[in-house]
């Protein structure tokens, strides 16, 4: 399940999703009701790729990918919370993508975890060994 299609799926739904969010709330006037409509659907987004994570993932990577989506819930939440406070935005827009490119890059990563028990040895001809 963790092979590169499913990846590669799941991070075009992934960033089609942040794409989309961009376009719609992107001239969104920076009053408190439609800061608490861009910080509802960037949640709501982030809970949908929560949820579609094990269609596309399986063991460690689908915990870590939820995991990360559930640190991105959590981040938008505290965005909310220091809009309203008048905070400025440079700490969630830094942490947001930080969270982004750290989902893209596990995406990207193989390691021994994500090969569902298949074991291939680095040189041809070589027995391979279990880790």
């Amino acid at each position: 399940m963790n092979h590169w299609r499913s990846r590669l799926a799941l991070a075009a739904i992934a960033f089609a999703a942040s794409r989309l969010h961009h376009f719609v709330v992107h001239d969104l006037p920076p009053t408190e009701v439609w800061a608490a409509v861009y910080f509802a659907s960037a949640l709501t987004v982030d809970w949908m790729l929560l949820k579609i994570c094990p269609a596309f993932t399986a063991e460690r990577l689908c915990d870590f990918m939820q995991i990360s989506c559930i640190a991105s819930i959590v981040i938008n939440t505290c965005g909310f919370i220091w809009y309203m406070r008048g905070d400025d935005p440079w700490l969630y827009n830094k942490l947001i993508a930080i969270v982004s490119i750290i989902q893209a890059i596990r995406l990207l990563l193989v390691d021994r975890h994500d090969t569902n028990g298949l074991v291939c040895p680095m040189e041809p001809n070589a027995l391979s060994v279990r880790a």
